[in-house]
């Protein structure tokens, strides 16, 4: 019953256009995602080329400082749309746009950031919590799902069964980095390829990897291109993109110790005379633009009389020039929109980029700047799914700027906890009633999540 009632939901959404789906892939990659895409892209559509000469593209404009002037906002936004060239190009960097360190943010972390970004019901975030918990540090789960539910009724005392705990992993399975969830290395690579790939590629990423893994293994590669009836250039392409899956996506993450990751900023944010400035770290990534040639041939051909054959091609040259067009108008959306976004956090957080210090973050929702920028909340959260911020305190994660509304009751948790008696600790139904006397309404499950993301341990350890 229940999936027939999931069934019927799912019908009566609304179908993305297969733009809509490009563009909303293409935000959801930061900026070194960003650049494999390209690449990937330009092996695989000869119509699409990089620009003969870089432009810049001037993308650094001051921040609005008032953010309750909303006349002034609605004019940066409107902004955004002019000066667009024809071709999408990459903006003017410098040396301090390049690789940067950044060993706090662990994989755990980010994935809790996007847990707590989903509308999921208390229990089955919580589930999830558990899963993103249970994950090895390559990123995949190499527990059973009977095991996950007999450890949270044990441990936690909550009663669930294995298909409850699949529908938390499913969702888990589309949080970044890619692949992440994974229960074997054949579910990693595949659940990479369902989201950076499309078209006759992904075709022939998926079926090499479910029906050709044990070839893929071993390395037989020529066996693999004779049974897909590749050519030579083609065998090396999908070679090339198979190679770029990552087999541990909890590694693409610090994941603790002393050995940083090095990251790639998504946005450059600076301090000019008390303005905050912004503009995307794009000095690595290549202008592009359809082939000329490509399209004055087509517009040749298309003037004569063509046989079945020549009419054919030429449908096959005009399909590959609309989809050159439609990636660069996509990079181009995307541009627009990761500005607008990055803009309006800055500006609503402007005290503390103005100071560095994180006692001046307010509380902020990405519902609140889906509203500003007149979207819906999940282009936000596509926004900000693992892209960084180079800023004068350092590089940090876009979501680090968002403070809900359970930081305040997470601070009193913490001061609770502190000031409690250590040979009789409060447990989490004690937590529960002295937040409500607080002001904070929560269920027992929900204080429990919130001491679990502190990294509190449960009564009974505490106990001294």
């Amino acid at each position: 019953m229940q999936k027939n009632g999931q069934l019927q939901i799912m019908q009566q959404k609304q179908k993305l256009s297969a733009q809509q789906v490009l563009e909303n892939k293409l935000l959801e990659l930061n900026a070194e995602g960003l650049l494999q895409r390209i690449e990937a892209e330009l092996l695989e559509n000869e119509t699409l080329e990089k620009n003969g000469e870089e432009a810049t593209d001037s993308t650094e404009e001051e921040v609005v400082t008032d953010p309750d002037d909303s006349s002034q906002q609605e004019g940066v936004l409107d902004d955004m749309e002019d000066g667009d060239d024809e071709h999408y190009s990459a903006s003017s960097g410098s040396d301090a746009a390049g690789w940067q360190t950044h060993s706090e943010q662990t994989f755990r972390d980010l994935l809790e950031e996007q847990l707590g970004e989903t509308s999921l019901p208390p229990k089955l975030s919580f589930i999830t919590y558990y899963l993103i918990q249970s994950l090895e540090d390559s990123g995949l789960l190499n527990k059973d799902l009977q095991r996950i539910a007999d450890e949270l009724q044990v441990h936690e005392n909550l009663l669930t069964t294995p298909s409850e705990v699949e529908v938390c992993l499913h969702v888990l399975q589309q949080f970044e980095p890619a692949g992440v969830g994974a229960r074997n290395l054949q579910e990693c690579m595949m659940l990479q390829v369902e989201r950076r790939h499309e078209g006759r590629m992904k075709e022939l990423l998926m079926c090499i990897l479910q029906e050709h893994f044990d070839d893929l293994g071993n390395q037989r590669w020529s066996k693999i291109a004779e049974g897909l009836e590749l050519d030579e250039e083609e065998a090396k392409v999908v070679r090339k993109e198979i190679t770029r899956l990552n087999p541990k996506p909890g590694g693409s993450i610090h994941t603790g110790g002393n050995r940083p990751n090095t990251i790639v900023p998504d946005f450059l944010l600076t301090i000019e005379d008390d303005e905050i400035l912004v503009k995307l770290n794009n000095s690595f990534i290549p202008s592009l633009r359809v082939s000329e040639s490509y399209r004055k041939a087509a517009e040749a051909i298309d003037k004569q009389q063509l046989s079945k054959k020549e009419a054919q091609q030429m449908a096959y040259a005009r399909e590959k020039l609309a989809r050159a067009q439609g990636f660069i108008d996509a990079i181009r959306q995307r541009r627009t929109m990761l500005l607008k976004t990055m803009r309006i956090i800055a500006r609503q957080q402007k005290e503390y980029f103005l100071s560095g210090d994180d006692n001046d973050l307010i509380p902020l929702t990405m519902k609140e700047v889906a509203e500003i920028v007149k979207v819906d909340i999940s282009t936000i959260s596509r926004v900000c799914n693992s892209k960084f911020v180079q800023t004068p305190y350092g590089t940090r994660p876009l979501k680090d700027y968002f403070v809900g509304e359970s930081e305040p009751a997470k601070k009193e948790l913490i001061d609770l906890i502190e000031s409690e008696n250590k040979s009789e600790p409060y447990n989490d139904t004690e937590l529960q009633q002295l937040l409500k006397k607080a002001g904070y309404d929560l269920s027992r499950r929900t204080v429990a999540k919130y001491r679990l993301q502190l990294n509190i341990p449960n009564a009974q350890n505490r106990k001294v």
